[in-house]
């Protein structure tokens, strides 16, 4: 590529741009003459002519319909940087502080019985029974069985099974039976409503608030004074 040179001609010259002696684009003001290049004092005029651009607006012609509206991901909703996009700063994780309701979904990966089945999750850090009271429901089996649709409540399940040497994965228990024992591909939903939320939860970021206490203060679920259209408990 040969290098770019630039002409430029002042005192009614016109301003030109050349690319290997080429010329690429030339402009001379309107009612100026161009110059020979061989013969400087030949002139010729140059006639000069005004153009206006038309300009039509259809506005009764709908070109789209719906647009998407401009913005920026800004991530998940927060009480701190770019993630202040509620009023309600204090709760934005639970801003009604409502009960915590717990839910899984497991896939099963192991054959169980009609009372019970393996949470496939070995690393499920659960207590003890905490699943006591909750409800299960088989919405999807794999091989067509019986147990499709079963729901009822958990009596009990094992654990802690993590962190430990073992690693065992829960097992659940049923109070009533499925018309057929659970099976490998079943989808399995728990479900559980803690109410009221325990102090302890508010008190270490176990109810949907970053909450702390000193000097002996107390974060404590309010089920009595509430509005009827406050929810079921309040913070106090």
């Amino acid at each position: 590529m040969s290098f770019i040179f630039s002409s430029f001609w002042l005192l009614r010259r016109p301003v030109c741009l050349f690319l290997s002696g080429f010329a690429f684009s030339c402009a001379i003001a309107c009612g100026e003459t161009v110059r020979s290049a061989g013969n400087n004092n030949a002139t010729q005029p140059l006639a000069a002519t005004a153009a206006t651009p038309t300009v039509v607006l259809n506005d009764s012609q709908i070109v789209q319909a719906n647009t998407k509206r401009a913005g920026i991901n800004l991530g998940t909703i927060n009480y701190y940087d770019t993630g202040q996009l509620l009023k309600n700063l204090v709760g934005s994780l639970n801003p009604g502080f409502e009960p915590t309701i717990s839910q899984q979904i497991w896939g099963l990966v192991s054959a169980g019985t009609t009372t019970t089945f393996t949470d496939p999750d070995q690393y499920d850090t659960v207590p003890p029974n905490y699943w006591t009271g909750g409800t299960f429901t088989v919405i999807e089996s794999q091989s067509g069985g019986k147990e499709l649709g079963c729901t009822g409540t958990i009596s009990s399940n094992t654990g802690p099974n993590y962190p430990n040497e073992t690693n065992t994965s829960p097992v659940f228990t049923l109070a009533t039976p499925c018309a057929a024992p659970l099976n490998v591909g079943d989808i399995v939903i728990l479900r559980k409503t803690v109410s009221p939320t325990p102090e302890s939860w508010w008190e270490n970021t176990g109810g949907g608030i970053w909450g702390s206490v000193a000097g002996g203060g107390k974060l404590l679920s309010d089920t009595t004074d509430l509005c009827s259209t406050c929810g079921s408990q309040a913070i106090q």
